[in-house]
């Protein structure tokens, strides 16, 4: 697995983390919020630079205390005038703490969150968790598989996979175990290792219960600079 892949999978997975604390986070202000909310109403006074889902509005909390607040969120489905009613939401222990009585103004931004929490979140550890699968497979091949020689049939290149305008190679190979003809393919390589093959085998190693499973020694090749 090259190294783009791997710093990109780490920087998704660092974005997924950081949106699962703030989602945690939103998720618990608000329900701390809601817990003591009270349910009143207001009045749209201004719409700040012409838009029209972020009003700025008055309300009373307690009975005849007048303030302000103003939505800093909104949806395109928000469509407010001057001298609109609007159902608030207004914290008993924080009266100028209002949230408009709506349900994307409660939980659109915990909704956002936990999406690209789960989206970068998985597509990064799922990488990460793969590489590190991968791994702990080829360390159980390489200490306790069986090995052998097999013919190198072929160089192709990965079509479905491409990073950075680049698609990986993978070096096939074939060998007769017990009778049967089994196919090898080698893990991604980041170029084309024609130029530097020297030989027609390559030693293979494969857990004798799942000849599946197996690790081919490339260690002839170059390192890739990538």
């Amino acid at each position: 697995m090259n190294r783009p892949l791997i710093l990109l999978a780490w920087v998704f997975a660092t974005v997924g983390t950081l949106c699962l604390i703030g989602f945690a986070y939103s998720i618990v202000s608000e329900i701390r919020f809601l817990r003591h909310a009270v349910a009143t109403e207001g009045r749209v006074v201004g719409l700040p630079n012409r838009s029209t889902d972020q009003p700025i509005y008055l309300y009373e909390f307690p009975a005849g205390t007048v303030r302000r607040g103003r939505s800093l969120g909104g949806s395109s489905s928000d469509q407010y005038l001057n001298g609109d009613r609007l159902p608030l939401y207004v914290d008993a222990r924080n009266p100028d703490s209002a949230q408009i009585r709506r349900f994307d103004h409660q939980w659109l931004l915990p909704i956002a969150l936990g999406t690209f929490a789960a989206v970068f979140g998985g597509i990064g550890y799922g990488i990460l968790g793969y590489r590190g699968r991968r791994r702990d497979l080829e360390r159980r091949i390489r200490d306790r598989g069986v090995r052998v020689r097999a013919d190198i049939v072929g160089i192709l290149p990965v079509s479905n996979i491409m990073i950075n305008g680049i698609n990986p190679w993978r070096i096939q190979a074939q060998a007769l175990i017990d009778g049967k003809v089994h196919r090898f393919a080698s893990g991604n390589l980041w170029f084309d290792p024609s130029p530097y093959l020297d030989r027609n085998q390559v030693d293979v190693q494969y857990l004798a219960e799942d000849p599946e499973k197996h690790w081919m020694d490339l260690t002839f090749l170059p390192e890739y600079a990538g």
